[in-house]
């Protein structure tokens, strides 16, 4: 009787403990996260966190970070060696011939060049 109790106690105290490190997983990820990630899915990008970026950073020779902030948040810290184009809350549905124009030349001729693209939030 008294190893059951041990065996049962051992189990419950396990599953506290992989609950918890769940949890802690997960508050890690800003609360919008998942929804971001499916949408990303279906569109076939990838998001990634700030260990992610920087792996990919070491990892791809010639990969370009796309800073889409204001300019005035540009100027006032960037990650090194990115490019600023701000970007409006529109157009992520409407491009300007203007505005896809300086896109295409902010970006090179390289179409299978890798971009990271980064913003402060989703606001």
């Amino acid at each position: 009787m008294i190893r059951m109790r041990i065996s049962i106690t051992t189990f419950f105290l396990f599953l506290i403990m992989f609950s918890a490190v769940q949890v802690r997983a997960e508050q890690e990820r800003p609360i919008w996260w998942n929804d971001v990630q499916k949408e990303a899915d279906r569109y076939g990008y990838k998001l990634l966190d700030g260990p992610g970026v920087e792996e990919k950073l070491k990892e791809v020779p010639g990969i370009m970070l796309l800073d889409v902030r204001a300019g005035y948040e540009f100027e006032g810290g960037h990650i090194p060696g990115a490019r600023n184009m701000e970007f409006e809350l529109g157009e992520d549905q409407y491009f300007s011939k203007e505005r896809e124009k300086q896109l295409r030349e902010l970006l090179g001729p390289d179409l299978n060049r890798p971009v990271i693209i980064y913003c402060r939030s989703f606001r």
